[in-house]
């Protein structure tokens, strides 16, 4: 027995230490513990032992939950794309819905406009016609304005169909097409639309609706497309400045006869019609028009 261990038992024997000593023999030392601090040692790792696995478990459970709240919000984020998209597609429906009533009170409106003249009285008698009198305020803020630029559109498209149903027919006899001739038909053509309007007496007023510094520029706008779809249904594929020149210069040729229009009182315009040959001759310099 080492001289160590014969001390602490002799000590003990003394009582000059207490009872509750535990020792442990490390070869040749002895390292000495109170019971009592040894047992809350013990019971200190014993505790860490177990919150050791339970951190464990909470993190493995963190870890399940995560791609659970990541599916939530996907949801969550598909569910409003979902209902945005639904939203966009219903005031899609209603904007539809709206322009095609609209339209449809503008044709029937079209007859009373030589009585009534291009106002909301007009408006509000072709909507009784369709039964759509209580909405007629809120559709047609500008009043007998879009009645005017309605029928410039109508008009303008009525011609280009018009001027396809002849391409066509040259083609089928296999002909060449006239550009010049086929030019200065079209623009009779798009004149005899307003005829109704000027043997009315309502034409005039159209034109002055539609020099409003509000109306320019899609009165502007109106006129460009016409004589852009002439010259392009007659073949032109200039891509120069004479493209340009072309269709300002028909632009021109056709208000200045709309205006000599309104004032002619001969029999089926036929000093109107002598008036847009005159101005054709006039630019009779440049290529392709007044040949």
């Amino acid at each position: 027995m080492s001289a160590s261990c014969r001390s602490l038992i002799k000590l003990q024997k003394l009582r000059l230490f207490p009872k509750a000593v535990q020792t442990v023999s490390c070869g040749s030392r002895a390292n000495i513990f109170p019971t009592n601090q040894n047992r809350s040692y013990c019971a200190e790792v014993k505790k860490e032992a177990t919150n050791e696995p339970k951190q464990d478990t909470e993190d493995v459970k963190s870890e399940d939950k995560r791609p659970e709240a990541e599916a939530k919000r996907t949801d969550t984020w598909a569910e409003a794309e979902l209902k945005e998209k639904e939203d966009k597609q219903r005031r899609q429906k209603e904007a539809d819905r709206e322009q095609t009533i609209k339209v449809e009170i503008l044709n029937a409106s079209m007859k009373y406009v030589t009585k009534h003249g291009w106002s909301k009285l007009a408006l509000a008698s072709g909507a009784e016609d369709l039964g759509y009198i209580s909405i007629v305020s809120g559709l047609f803020d500008r009043g007998g304005e879009e009645l005017v630029l309605h029928h410039i559109k109508t008009s303008n498209k009525k011609l280009d169909a018009w001027m396809i149903e002849e391409v066509d027919r040259y083609k089928k006899a296999e002909e060449k097409l006239p550009i010049t001739k086929f030019i200065k038909a079209a623009t009779k053509q798009r004149l005899l639309m307003n005829e109704e309007f000027i043997r009315g007496g309502v034409w005039g007023e159209a034109l002055a609706l539609m020099a409003k510094p509000q109306n320019i520029p899609e009165s502007v706008g109106c006129l460009q497309q016409v004589c852009d779809d002439i010259w392009h249904r007659a073949g032109d594929t200039s891509a120069d400045l004479n493209w340009y020149s072309k269709r300002m210069l028909l632009a021109g040729i056709i208000s200045s006869t709309e205006v000599f229009m309104i004032q002619d009182l001969s029999q089926n315009f036929e000093e109107t019609w002598k008036f847009l040959d005159r101005r054709f001759e006039d630019i009779s310099g440049v290529p392709q028009l007044g040949k």
